[in-house]
C-alpha cells in the first residue's frame, strides 16, 4: 500500500501556513504566446459561436459523450482548448450560454463560470464532457482509473486535434487547459499525468491520495462513502460497491481496494513507484481548496502543491472557506453538498475566484498578463 502522505503535515495550522505562502508564489514564466501551429490545427478558418453534442467510442467500446463549444472567431486566430469536468454524480454542461434550471444547478460553481467565460469572453474552445459512467457516457464508474478514465480523456483530445481547425499548438502539441471541481479536479491531476498534452490545470477541492480521503488511519468516512454510492446511481464498479458495504458493516476496507484507490491518486505519480512507470503531470497548476472541507481537506491540497513544486512546475494554492460540507452543520453554497467562495484572499490581496482561475489559464495558455500572485 502507498503511504497515506509523502509530506503530510498532520495539523491544519501547518497546512494553512503553507497555503498562505503558496498563494503568493510564482516559479516559472507563462507559456509561450507563439501562435505557431502544427498537426491539424491553425487553419485560420473563420468560425461562428456555436456548440454541439458529440459522442465518440472509447478504447473499450464504451461511449464518451461531450459538448464542444466553438467560439466566435472571425479571423481564425489560433486559440487553446479548455476541458471542463463535472463533479461526482453530476454531468456535463450542455448549454453554457442559456442554461436551464437543472443545467444552471449542475454548473453552479467556479469551474462552470470559468468554462462559460473562456468560451464567450475569451474566445477559446471549450469541451465539457461526461465522466465515465455519468450522463450520456457509458461504462461502470471506476473512480478515476488511470487506464480507463484517462483513456477517455486522451480520446477527447485526439478528437479535438482533428476537428478544431483553429486549435493553438506549440510545436506539435495542442495547447490545453482544464478546470473542474472535486471529481472534475481529479481528472486533471490524474489524467494529465497519463496524457502529457495538458499545459495548465485548475483543480478545485480535489484529492491527493484517495486512501487518506476516504479511509484515513484505517477509519472509513462512511457518510461520504454512502454519498458516493448513492450518487453513482447503481453504476459503480462492483469492487467499490462491495468496499462501501464492507466499510459500513465492519469498519474496514479490503487492502487490495485501498491499494487500487492509491493508484487512482496524483500522489502515486509523484512517488515515482508506480508499476506502469508513469510519472507526474507536466502541467502548471492553480489549486483551490476549502479550509472547512471535510472530504478533501487542506492537507491534500498542500500535498499536491508541494508535489508540483518539487518537480519544478509552477504551482499556486489558495484556500477558500468551505468546499465539501455537511449542509446541516456548515454554511452551504449554491450546490447541495458544496460551498464555493466568490472571493479569495492572500495577505492584503483580494481576488475574484473566477477571474483568478480564468486569468491563470489565459496567462499560461496565451501569455496574457494576470493579477500578480
Amino acid at each position: 500500500m502507498h503511504s497515506n502522505s509523502l509530506w503530510f503535515r498532520g495539523i491544519i495550522v501547518a497546512a494553512l501556513a503553507a497555503s498562505i505562502a503558496a498563494c503568493g508564489s510564482s516559479s516559472s514564466s507563462s507559456s509561450s504566446s507563439d501562435n505557431s501551429n502544427g498537426g491539424n490545427g491553425g487553419g485560420g478558418v473563420a468560425e461562428s459561436k456555436t456548440f454541439a453534442d458529440q459522442s465518440i467510442t472509447a478504447d473499450d467500446g464504451e461511449t464518451i459523450a461531450f459538448t464542444a463549444y466553438t467560439p466566435e472567431n472571425p479571423t481564425g486566430r489560433a486559440v487553446p482548448l479548455i476541458i471542463h469536468g463535472h463533479g461526482f454524480g453530476l454531468s456535463r454542461a450542455k448549454n453554457l450560454e442559456n442554461p436551464g434550471p437543472l443545467e444552471n444547478f449542475t454548473t453552479a460553481d467556479v469551474s462552470g463560470d470559468v468554462a462559460r467565460q473562456a468560451w464567450l469572453d475569451k474566445g477559446y474552445y471549450v469541451i465539457s464532457f461526461d465522466q465515465r459512467g455519468f450522463g450520456d457516457s457509458t461504462g461502470q464508474i471506476t473512480v478515476m482509473d488511470p487506464d480507463l478514465d484517462c483513456a477517455n480523456i486522451s480520446r477527447i483530445i485526439d478528437w479535438a486535434e482533428i476537428n478544431l481547425p483553429n486549435l493553438k499548438y506549440e510545436g506539435s502539441d495542442p495547447v490545453i487547459g482544464s478546470v473542474g471541481l472535486s471529481y472534475g479536479g481529479g481528472f486533471q491531476t490524474v489524467c494529465s499525468s497519463v496524457d502529457k498534452r495538458f499545459d495548465a490545470l485548475v483543480p478545485l477541492a480535489t484529492w491527493s491520495n484517495l486512501p487518506f480521503s476516504l479511509y484515513p488511519s484505517s477509519t472509513p468516512k462512511t457518510s461520504w462513502l454512502d454519498v458516493l454510492g448513492i450518487a453513482s446511481f447503481g453504476n459503480m464498479e462492483t469492487e467499490f460497491y462491495q468496499a462501501i458495504l464492507q466499510a459500513n458493516s465492519t469498519g474496514e476496507i479490503d487492502p487490495a481496494v485501498v491499494d487500487r484507490l492509491a493508484g487512482h491518486s496524483p500522489l502515486s505519480f509523484c512517488l515515482n513507484d508506480r508499476e506502469d512507470g508513469r510519472t507526474l503531470s507536466n502541467a502548471d497548476a492553480l489549486f483551490i481548496q476549502g479550509a472547512n472541507d471535510i472530504l478533501f481537506n487542506v492537507n491534500e491540497a498542500v500535498e499536491n502543491y508541494e508535489c508540483w513544486k518539487a518537480k519544478g512546475l509552477e504551482a499556486h494554492l489558495f484556500v477558500q472557506r468551505d468546499g465539501h460540507i455537511l449542509p446541516a452543520l456548515q454554511q452551504a453554497g449554491d450546490m447541495l453538498l458544496f460551498g464555493t467562495d466568490s472571493t479569495l484572499y492572500c495577505g492584503e490581496q483580494q481576488f475574484d475566484t473566477t477571474a483568478l482561475a480564468l486569468g491563470f489559464l489565459a496567462n499560461k495558455l496565451m501569455g496574457e498578463s494576470q493579477q500578480a500572485l
